[in-house]
């Protein structure tokens, strides 16, 4: 078992999360986990991160609050040294005031008293302040997560199987893309410490190529001898019931509208990496 692997949850898990056992109703906590891939992601736009490195920060919050409830630690600040200690993993270094300056900006941005966010750098007064949180919870943090900070990322197999079944073109990079705009936006959910990477990126593979209208080996084809072409789940191995059932997951999460527009195979999805095709 890979350490990736051991940071799955099942569904009953998930459901009965201590944010659950505290009091938290599934609402609030799915409106909370996807304001705070938002957050970290606005933060490491500021910073001028890798999307590999946010997708770090939201794996390490998510795994956090499958052992921890809301109601017990602030989940900003959580999310501060989450993406403090994704730069350290993934070597994108970022000075602490720089982290403390884009996370209080973009957590402030829109208040009364500070509608464009505020600046904490190192000559304010609550810069300390805020530094020790940082510090506190990302200790917390490492306690927690056991110092076990290896992440998959889907990205990578996702590349893996556009490199194999569709020449380089212009096409190639339009499914790639697309796919991993479905992966940001999975991000906003819980799915990434339900489901193995591998199977989330055949997932997402597989409705970008529907939704780019390009076809798939479905081992029913035969080359020029005669032989079967193998199909693209089997060179790639992934349950293709999960795979279908992860899709259709990922398709709730949009409007029912842009969906439709996709015209992918289970219901569509509007593939543009945008926040603004999920229900509010």
């Amino acid at each position: 078992m890979t350490s990736d692997t051991a940071w799955l949850f099942s569904a009953e898990e998930i459901e009965n999360s201590p944010s659950r056992a505290d009091g938290v109703d599934a609402q609030s906590e799915g409106r909370t986990v996807a304001r705070m891939a938002d957050f970290l992601r606005d933060a490491s736009r500021l910073l001028r991160l890798p999307m590999l490195t946010t997708a770090v920060a939201v794996k390490y919050w998510q795994r956090f609050y499958m052992l921890e409830s809301l109601k017990r630690h602030n989940p900003w600040e959580v999310a501060g040294a989450c993406l403090f200690l994704a730069c350290k993993v993934q070597e994108t270094h970022m000075r602490l005031r720089e982290v403390i300056y884009a996370t209080v900006k973009v957590r402030t941005r829109g208040s009364e008293d500070f509608p464009d966010g505020e600046e904490v750098r190192e000559s304010h007064p609550h810069y300390f302040a805020e530094k020790e949180k940082l510090l506190i919870k990302e200790r917390v943090l490492l306690r927690v997560l056991h110092f076990d900070l290896t992440v998959d990322h889907a990205y990578k197999h996702v590349w893996a199987m556009t490199k194999t079944f569709i020449p380089a073109s212009h096409m190639q990079g339009k499914v790639t893309q697309v796919a991993w705009n479905f992966i940001n936006d999975s991000l906003r959910t819980y799915m990434h410490v339900q489901y193995c990477e591998r199977e989330i990126a055949a997932s997402v593979f597989y409705l970008s190529a529907n939704y780019c209208d390009v076809p798939l080996p479905d081992g029913r084809g035969r080359d020029a001898a005669g032989r079967r072409l193998i199909s693209w789940h089997e060179l790639f191995p992934v349950n293709l019931a999960r795979v279908h059932s992860i899709g259709e997951r990922m398709l709730d999460e949009y409007d029912p509208s842009m969906a439709k527009r996709a015209g992918a195979d289970a219901n569509g999805a509007s593939g543009d990496g945008e926040r603004h095709g999920y229900r509010s």
